[in-house]
């Protein structure tokens, strides 16, 4: 018994912090994820910090499309837990290993349910930051999918009332995963909210192309976060029908310069369906968007850019399978 409140059933899995499990609350009778952090972990201020973070910044968040906290706390033994919807479903990632390219109509459903989660969450001040088939969920609800986002452990919280960025990580320390990162975020910078779309418009390529635009396998990390160019989709797969207005919006978001994307989900979300987003989905206050005013730069200097991806290797590939 977990707090005296939760009757954990089963493993569900297993990451880089912590276990998760499935609970059953001992009043109500309702099932949960419980995450719990490891206790040796623990131990360690920066990993406790990050996960008090993912605490904070999806209790901020109550949208469908976003897999909701319902309590967060600390065993008598010490151990830190955060207690979540159970998602019943599959990742995007297992989706297309088990079936391969997506049909563009169900591409467009998953997008605009996205777009509303990341409209929503910016509106809420919290930048993903780790945007990846993995950390997307699709539960069946009938003959209903939803897409659904989870795994907020290295967001980016904005309080708008302060108007004052809190981060786990400073700037020029390395969070993410380079395969689905926007090209300002790998250079280290201060990251806005069109970081997550320039991701979210990577895992949509993902699920059209049945692959990501660029091969991890022929690529060294350094070519790997210094990517520039996202090959159209009838390059890369010439063979598969793309509708064009899906076409548009994946060619906007993963542009290079982030003033070049949408400015926010909502504008992102008009650009697919023609009309306007609820009015939860605005997007950040202005003082968090001027972090994407600036241009990225498009040549790293070579001797502090080799010295930086030294120092910042294993830290990224730790957040590649984390």
């Amino acid at each position: 018994m977990l707090s005296g409140r939760y009757v954990v059933e089963a493993l569900l899995g297993e990451g880089a912090i912590g276990r998760v499990y499935r609970a059953k609350h001992a009043l109500i009778g309702r099932d949960f994820a419980v995450k719990v952090m490891f206790g040796d972990v623990a131990a360690n201020e920066t990993t406790r910090q990050r996960f008090l973070r993912e605490a904070e910044a999806a209790s901020r968040l109550d949208h469908e499309n976003v897999v909701k906290l319902v309590d967060f706390g600390t065993t008598k033994a010490g151990l830190m837990y955060i207690v979540m919807d159970l998602v019943e479903g599959r990742t995007l990632e297992a989706i297309v290993e088990e079936e391969g390219r997506l049909p563009s109509a169900r591409v467009e459903r998953y997008a605009v349910h996205l777009l509303r989660a990341l409209g929503h969450a910016h509106g809420e001040g919290v930048i993903h930051r780790d945007l990846k088939p993995e950390n997307i969920v699709v539960e069946q609800h009938g003959d209903r999918d939803l897409a659904r986002i989870l795994d907020f452990g290295v967001a980016y919280v904005l309080d708008p009332g302060t108007e004052e960025r809190e981060r786990l990580t400073r700037t020029g320390h390395l969070v993410g995963t380079p395969l689905f990162m926007a090209p300002e975020q790998a250079f280290g910078r201060e990251v806005a909210a069109t970081a997550d779309l320039y991701s979210l418009g990577l895992i949509l390529y993902y699920l059209v192309a049945g692959t990501t635009p660029h091969d991890a396998r022929a690529m060294t990390m350094a070519q790997l976060l210094m990517k520039e160019r996202v090959p159209p989709l009838s390059e890369k797969v010439p063979d598969v029908e793309v509708g064009e207005r899906l076409d548009a919006l994946i060619t906007a978001l993963t542009a290079f310069e982030p003033s070049a994307r949408p400015a926010s989900a909502a504008a992102a979300l008009e650009l697919l369906t023609g009309t306007e987003t609820p009015p939860q989905t605005e997007d950040l206050p202005p003082s968090a968007e001027a972090a994407s005013s600036e241009p990225v730069p498009r040549t790293w200097p070579l001797v502090a850019g080799a010295i930086a991806f030294l120092v910042a290797g294993a830290i990224l590939l730790w957040a590649t399978w984390s």
